[in-house]
């Protein structure tokens, strides 16, 4: 996952999970990325739109999806590297 952002990365991971769960110790690590960071980018997906669960006990679930997607979302529906960005100049 290396030209992936993080928001995206989160998001892939999540959306291949389905509606299971992923520990915060376990994401971070897949992410190489601390747990206050990883805290910090579902936040600030969530006030996105994005619906994720968060509960000490289970971890993280995406439940939604905003209407409105990030632009992450938009290269990883499309399979697409978001560093290619000669395919779309306006990104």
């Amino acid at each position: 996952m290396s030209a992936m952002s993080v928001d995206s990365q989160i998001l892939s991971i999540l959306r291949a999970l389905g509606h299971d769960y992923i520990s915060g110790s376990e994401l971070s690590q897949r992410l190489c990325i601390s747990r206050s960071m990883l805290r910090t980018r579902v936040e600030e997906l969530c006030a996105l739109g994005y619906e994720i669960v968060v509960s000490p006990h289970l971890g993280y679930c995406l439940l939604d999806v905003p209407d409105l997607l990030h632009a992450d979302d938009l290269f990883l529906a499309f399979g697409e590297d978001k560093s290619d960005r000669s395919r779309h100049p306006g990104f």
